[in-house]
């Protein structure tokens, strides 16, 4: 019996191995000036460290009920590194990876949170609030 593939497996199908510091950050200096191939590379080459991220510590929950997201989200977040990340500054690309996945997916964890649920004495404070703010102008 054959199985569907998932679009995690099929993104995770599409990772190559990491590559040391300093050719990560030459292929993403590459990338910097506008070379897609080089971007393209060195966002498959960071998949595997993506899924680690995302599997690990405050993100895990949500790896575990939308691992595509979780995926595409951490992927869009090393696109971004990429334009952002600066070698001079002393840290190395997967450590500077690390940062913007991790805050990536923490955002979009408390979004889900957010619009599932809201407790109802928040919602009588930011009404009370508005109210006082409307009697006051």
């Amino acid at each position: 019996m054959l199985r569907e593939r998932s679009t995690a497996d099929y993104i995770l199908s599409q990772a190559l191995p990491s590559l040391p510091a300093e050719e990560m950050a030459a292929l993403v200096m590459r990338a910097q000036g506008g070379d897609r191939a080089a971007r393209e590379l060195a966002i498959r080459r960071c998949i595997l460290f993506v899924a680690m991220i995302a599997r690990s510590g405050k993100c895990r929950r949500l790896y575990l009920h939308y691992k595509e997201d979780s995926l595409t989200i951490g992927m869009s977040a090393v696109d971004h590194a990429i334009d952002k990340f600066d070698p001079s500054r002393g840290a190395t690309f997967l450590t500077y990876c690390k940062w913007a996945i991790q805050n990536r997916l923490e955002r979009r964890g408390f979004e889900l949170v957010a619009s599932v649920r809201q407790p109802d004495r928040k919602a009588s404070q930011v009404f009370a609030e508005l109210n006082n703010k409307s009697l006051d102008a």
